[in-house]
């Protein structure tokens, strides 16, 4: 989630980065001394130019909004998983007592993970 004091757009390019928000909206935000200003939130997700094979610009990714922003989103969750992983392994191979069949324990858990826990 994104907010900011001014109005969002759908696509925002910035150099070699798209920001694709959606859900926009705005709010009424009370400061402390008492005074109201509008707020606007978004869902957000972005993605560097040369993540793309082909050569894109702002209105290619207006045009198939829900493609780029669904992309994008789909890609950064799996990063975010990986890490994950990555996390966990280099846990339980910092450990002193750490052996073959802790490394096996550990994929055959990130298989099952990886396959909803079947």
């Amino acid at each position: 989630m994104v907010k900011s004091a001014k109005e969002l757009e759908p696509v925002k390019v910035i150099g070699d980065v798209f920001y694709l928000r959606k859900n926009i909206t705005s709010q009424t935000v009370v400061e402390e001394n008492g005074e109201e200003r509008l707020e606007w939130v978004a869902d957000e997700v972005k993605f560097n130019r040369d993540e793309i094979s082909k050569n894109i610009d702002e209105v290619e990714v207006n045009n198939n909004f829900n493609i780029y922003y669904n992309w994008a989103k789909e890609k950064r969750e799996n990063e975010k998983l990986i890490e994950e992983k990555k996390k966990v392994i280099d846990k339980m191979i910092g450990r002193d007592d750490f052996g073959l069949a802790d490394l096996k324990e550990a994929v055959d858990q990130l298989v099952v993970d990886s396959l909803g826990g079947m």
